[in-house]
């Protein structure tokens, strides 16, 4: 099983690759990216399947917080820039 936080093309297609034999694909959160899992016959003879998944709550979100806070959850590897709030405008729709 792997789980795609991104939900970019890119990811979802390293993530499937990284799957064996049945593996499922979960996505976590949506894009307007087109779903990549490689050629369908690929994707039928491993048995893959993906499923997606978007029902998170306001709660679920200041947990995540919290664990990163604690030192419990390392995302270090899953976040590729910091930047501060009055830089984001321009990244909205990257």
């Amino acid at each position: 099983m792997t789980f795609d936080v991104a939900a970019r093309s890119g990811t979802m297609s390293q993530a499937n690759a990284a799957l064996g034999h049945r593996g499922r694909l979960v996505l976590v959160g949506v894009s307007n990216d087109p779903l990549d899992v490689g050629t369908e016959a690929a994707f039928a003879v491993s048995r893959h399947t993906v499923v997606g998944h978007l029902g998170y709550r306001k709660r679920h979100l200041d947990e995540l917080v919290r664990l990163v806070h604690l030192g419990r959850l390392d995302v270090s590897r899953a976040v590729s820039a910091g930047l501060p709030l009055e830089e984001i405008a321009p990244f909205r729709y990257r």
